[in-house]
C-alpha cells in the first residue's frame, strides 16, 4: 500500500502483525506538518496491529536552519501518544562500505541531489544511514470487533 488512506487498506483480511512505513518529508517541508501527518498515520495504522505486533519507522537524518533535527525522538513522542511501546531503535547503514571503513557519497554542487541539500544551502555530504525505530501495540491492547473487519 502507498498511504494509511489506499483504497487497498479495506481488502486487509483483518489485523496484521507487522507494519512497515518510512518517514517522508522533502527539504522543503514544514517539520510540524510532517509530524502531525505522522501522527494522524501512525494513529490509523495501529487499528491495523494486533496487540503485541509490531510497527517499524524509518527516517533519515534531517537537517533545518543548519541544525539537525532529532526526529526519532518526535517518532517516540508520536508513538506514545498513540500507546505504542518502543521495542528497538536501530541504524541501517545505506553508505558503501571499502574496506573496514564507511565511504559516506559527497555532494559536489548544490541542487544535484534535492534531497541531500537544505533550503539554507548545500549539505557536505548525504546521510549515511536511517534511524530504524520499532514499536509494539501493547499485548493488552483492546480491539473492537466490526461487522466489515471482523476483529479490526
Amino acid at each position: 500500500m502507498d498511504s494509511v488512506d489506499d483504497p487497498r487498506a479495506a481488502e486487509l483480511p483483518g489485523a496484521v502483525d507487522l507494519v512497515f512505513t518510512g518517514l517522508r518529508h522533502t527539504p522543503r517541508s514544514d517539520p510540524s506538518r510532517v509530524l502531525v501527518g505522522l501522527y494522524e498515520d501512525l494513529d490509523a495504522v495501529a487499528d491495523w496491529v494486533w496487540p503485541g505486533g509490531h510497527i517499524v519507522i524509518t527516517c533519515r537524518p534531517w537537517r533545518r536552519h543548519g541544525r539537525l533535527l532529532d526526529l526519532p525522538g518526535k517518532i517516540h513522542d508520536a508513538a506514545d501518544a498513540i500507546g505504542l511501546v518502543p521495542a528497538d531503535h536501530c541504524i541501517a547503514l545505506t553508505a558503501p562500505i571499502r574496506g573496514n571503513r564507511v565511504r559516506p557519497r559527497i555532494v559536489s554542487r548544490a541542487g544535484r541531489l534535492p534531497e541531500s541539500t537544505d533550503i539554507h544551502g548545500p549539505t557536505t555530504a548525504i546521510s549515511a544511514h536511517l534511524d530504524v525505530l520499532v514499536f509494539r501495540l501493547p499485548a493488552t491492547a483492546r480491539r473492537e470487533e466490526t461487522p466489515e473487519r471482523g476483529v479490526a
